[in-house]
């Protein structure tokens, strides 16, 4: 009886500590997504405040459409 709880909680254990290991793993990937690796982050990227269709807002419009 008392080897069931043993083995139950040293699963348990075991599962907890790789779980905190893949969510480290996973938080160290998204912080070099915002690093310039190797030069090939954009120049131009938009700023913050910016809204996606903000490079658009200079083109005239096509033909038939209002604003």
């Amino acid at each position: 009886m008392g080897s069931t709880f043993y083995l139950f909680y040293m699963v348990l254990f075991t599962g907890g500590v790789l779980w905190c290991l893949f969510l480290w793993l996973v938080k160290d990937d998204g912080d070099e997504e915002g690093e310039d690796v190797g030069g090939t982050r954009s120049e131009e990227a938009p700023s913050p405040g910016t809204s996606p269709r903000s490079a658009l807002d200079g083109r005239p419009l096509p033909p038939g459409e209002a604003k």
